[in-house]
């Protein structure tokens, strides 16, 4: 039943001594844990706090993690309960929300079993007075450091259920195990890609050696949706994860270590993920993305973290820029775009402390940087991010982090600015892709007048550029041209017209496949790639006849089709190539359809592994010149091509009406040309770009 309460009886904050002269202040809660007629109240006492590293009149404390709003219901983590609970502060109550309730509870509990009685906490909804926006900016830019000076966090999951906590906690440290005993194993491989070399049922007798349960047993499910919890989406969790000395995840009344969650995070990426009985729990969401995002920061923060993802591409700035906060921000950005915010704004503001606090950042610059005002709206949040990198790094590379589509509520945007918010793919992609290239764009930029370095004029972005081409057309985005359902003929047929328009045919397959994957640095040999690119659209093409109903044997479809009889031709001329596969087929009779889908499927992975991670929003490209490259899907005929100078790439650019000789453009997002010029005498004819 709600209670109505007089104004006396609410709590009310103190404001903090003003700053200066006084040093900045905290508050700590510390629970009462006398017992009382009714143990539903949670009596506690908030004390003010001076904040300064060299003061000890802060007492040690513990910071609690936890998710804002609702709890979860354990059994379907739907949200169930949207009423908020009362607890006593300073003898007034205080509204908090059920989950957080919840979890000081179980803080009580297991401080009555404790010798800890005299424990500090602190916990933002309570310590910072949330309605008091220039306090709340205050305290934001102080988190950082709280996180960093506290004894260690709790990470509160939400209420569970016994049984079923205590499975997952017994498969947590089996799991553990199993994860240590692979990257032993792997030695310089990575661990994924040595559990991923072996065969289903090498990873099943793996999985039984560990005492773990068999597929499809309720077990693995029960550890899904542990994950699949909110907390782990959070924004704010990345630096309260990130910076603590010591962490401790709560479930219920199970805790779990760092190590134990971080394991199975691993093991789902490596395998569960693909067993659609449990995935199918969590349809729109997979949990193992945020979580390993934010061991992907926590490696960008200590330069030798925890984990050292081989795999990624995400620097969205060169080296000589790494202690700029900006340079830092935008990495930052990049790395958490799966993360969730409630509002706007704590897209950048949950990241600050992980800023202010990493070692090598310019304390000058952080004198220049951001600091977090809840009176500032998102919109003008996310430009003063952008304005504030291009110029203090003078360089247009944080452009790649924009695309625009139609599914994203950019229209209060500026087109130069990213909508931080969506929480998904929408950016565009890493730096270390483009570094090829580099070293000769950066002297191309110096010829632009006034040396090309960008300005704004307002919100307006004004740039040097050179025009390249114009897109005469483009196709479906990658993710529907290798989807083997029913677009796939489509598909196939833009492929197969673009080898056709390539003179030389014993090439049109490498500069497909540039065209695909650019210049990402994860290319080690260009020819075995092209190999797996071939066993990659050969799996796809049997795929899609069998789907459609079509009859005859694996090598028929093979033989039968234009295409793949192509890509069989031009791939002959490789040793160990596709085509000797297939002639080992024939010449053993050997045309069992699985076997050799698997084989292809194998084989293709190397291709599929560099191309899935950034590209399936991507188009390919043709332009008025005949060029081929790549372009984001939402490109348009008519839309032009530039180099900027100071940029990592050329941009595809949407006119502004007619705005001839202004050159007034929207942004549309970054492009690949196959051959891209890189000869100075190219970029004489150098103009003022406008981008609104």
């Amino acid at each position: 039943m709600e209670r109505f309460f007089h104004d006396e009886d609410i709590h009310q904050y103190s404001a903090f001594p003003e700053r200066p002269p006084y040093p900045p202040h905290i508050r700590l809660l510390r629970i009462s844990l006398d017992g009382s007629e009714n143990e539903d109240i949670i009596q506690c006492v908030l004390q003010s706090f001076p904040f300064e590293p060299d003061t000890t009149m802060c007492p040690p404390f513990t910071a609690l993690s936890y998710t804002w709003g609702p709890a979860e219901n354990a059994e379907d983590d739907a949200v169930i309960e949207h009423t908020s609970r009362h607890m006593v502060v300073n003898r007034r109550f205080m509204r908090v929300s059920t989950n957080l309730y919840h979890g000081l509870r179980e803080i009580r509990r297991q401080l009555r079993q404790s010798t800890r009685a005299g424990l500090y906490l602190w916990v933002d909804a309570i310590c910072i007075d949330q309605d008091n926006y220039a306090e709340k900016g205050e305290q934001v830019d102080l988190m950082g450091d709280i996180f960093t000076r506290a004894e260690g966090v709790i990470i509160w999951l939400g209420a569970g259920i016994l049984t079923e906590d205590l499975e997952v906690k017994s498969m947590a440290r089996k799991i553990e195990q199993l994860v240590h005993d692979i990257q032993r194993d792997a030695g310089h491989m990575p661990a994924v890609g040595y559990w991923q070399s072996k065969s289903a049922t090498e990873r099943r007798q793996v999985l039984d050696r560990h005492g773990l349960p068999a597929r499809g047993q309720p077990q693995w499910v029960h550890l899904w949706k542990l994950l699949s919890r909110r907390w782990f989406s959070r924004i704010w969790a990345i630096q309260e994860l990130v910076l603590a000395a010591k962490v401790e995840f709560v479930c219920g009344s199970v805790a779990f270590s760092l190590d134990e969650l971080a394991m199975c995070a691993d093991l789902l990426y490596w395998e569960i993920r693909n067993w659609p009985e449990v995935t199918s729990h969590t349809p729109n969401y997979d949990p193992v993305v945020p979580m390993r995002n934010t061991f992907v920061i926590e490696d960008l923060y200590k330069e030798g973290g925890r984990f050292k993802y081989y795999d990624r591409v995400i620097l969205v700035g060169p080296d000589s820029n790494a202690s700029s906060p900006w340079h830092f921000l935008l990495n930052l950005l990049y790395s958490s775009r799966k993360h969730r915010a409630t509002v706007g704004t704590d897209k950048v503001y949950a990241l600050l402390g992980l800023i202010r606090t990493k070692a090598g950042i310019s304390s000058q610059a952080l004198e220049r940087f951001i600091h977090a005002d809840y009176e500032k709206s998102t919109v003008d949040l996310f430009w003063e991010v952008m304005q504030g990198a291009i110029l203090d790094m003078t360089w247009l590379g944080p452009l790649v982090l924009v695309e625009m589509r139609p599914d994203l509520d950019t229209q209060h945007l500026s087109s130069y600015v990213p909508d931080f918010t969506a929480a998904g793919d929408q950016f565009g992609i890493g730096w270390q892709v483009l570094e090829g290239i580099l070293p000769s764009l950066k002297h191309i930029s110096s010829q632009a007048p006034t040396g090309g370095i960008p300005t704004f004029s307002g919100k307006v972005l004004q740039a040097q550029g050179v025009r390249l081409d114009t897109v005469l057309g483009s196709s479906e985005p990658f993710k529907e041209l290798f989807d083997s359902g029913t677009n796939f003929t489509h598909g196939l047929a833009i492929i197969q017209a673009v080898m056709d328009r390539i003179p030389s045919q014993s090439l049109s397959l490498e500069i497909l496949l540039r065209a695909f994957v650019v210049d990402d640095k994860r290319v080690r040999n260009i020819a075995k790639l092209e190999q797996s690119f071939a066993c990659f659209l050969l799996c796809r093409i049997l795929q899609y006849h069998v789907s459609s109903g079509a009859n005859g044997t694996a090598l028929d479809i093979i033989q039968n089709s234009p295409l793949s009889k192509g890509i069989v031709s031009i791939s002959e001329q490789h040793p160990g190539s596709i085509g000797q596969l297939m002639s080992q087929f024939v010449e053993s009779k050997n045309n069992d359809f699985d076997e050799i889908r698997k084989v292809l499927f194998r084989a293709g992975q190397a291709f599929e592994h560099i191309f899935s991670c950034h590209y399936l929003d991507r188009a390919l490209l043709r332009t008025v010149r005949d060029c081929l490259g790549t372009c984001y899907s939402s490109t348009r005929p008519g839309d032009e091509l530039w180099f900027l100078a100071h940029a990592p790439c050329p941009f595809v650019l949407r006119r502004v009406g007619d705005s001839h000789p202004r050159n007034r453009f929207r942004l549309v997002g970054w492009a690949y040309l196959q051959g891209f010029p890189s000869e100075e005498n190219v970029y004489t004819d150098w103009v003022r770009v406008e981008i609104d």
